[in-house]
């Protein structure tokens, strides 16, 4: 069984926490988070067997698998947390707080020497893949413009000023994602 931590118990990480309930062959093992309440409160909802509040140093070495939920100036960090540990990371969107330190985080994912991952949810939208089939049979690109109608959500960290927060930050992910992928990059 695949022994999982989860960096992170807020939103996201409660929306990872649900998912890995449901995927046969995982166990959440351990859930870190700035503040133990947070973690506990998560813990008590999706049955994690330990808590652990506090930095990263702290991710036990036998994990196989790392999903960053974090605000993204954390992803980094918790990134490389991860790796030290040799174990698979899947890092939730946005990658990071600016293209250097996605950059970083590619050539860190790059040299290791496990499956590194960017948690991307609207490639699995039904809407997105009606898309994907229908490029396929288009052939080569020249050209690609994509255009994202959608109004600004007005609560939680959408609201906020970067890092971490903000709309075109946060939501932002998205577009850039999908054209990629249907760019074939």
């Amino acid at each position: 069984m695949a022994r999982v931590a989860l960096l992170g118990a807020g939103w996201a990480g409660s929306v990872h926490a649900m998912a890995l309930a449901a995927v046969r062959g995982a166990h959440l093992n351990q859930v870190l988070s700035r503040t133990e309440e947070s973690a506990r409160r998560l813990v008590e909802s999706g049955g994690a067997s330990s808590i652990l509040a506090g930095t990263y140093e702290r991710l036990d070495p036998r994990t196989d698998v790392v999903v960053v939920a974090t605000p993204a100036e954390h992803h980094l960090e918790a990134l490389r947390a991860g790796l030290a540990v040799g174990a698979a990371v899947l890092v939730e969107k946005p990658l990071g707080v600016d293209l250097a330190e996605a950059d970083e985080m590619i050539a860190a994912a790059a040299g290791a020497d496990v499956l590194c991952g960017y948690a991307e949810n609207l490639l699995f939208a039904p809407s997105f893949l009606a898309l994907a089939r229908h490029r396929e049979k288009m052939g080569d690109l020249h050209r690609l413009h994509l255009t994202v109608h959608s109004d600004p959500p007005a609560w939680g960290h959408f609201t906020a000023p970067l890092p971490g927060g903000g709309v075109l930050h946060d939501l932002g992910a998205h577009p850039v994602a999908l054209a990629l992928a249907l760019a074939g990059s």
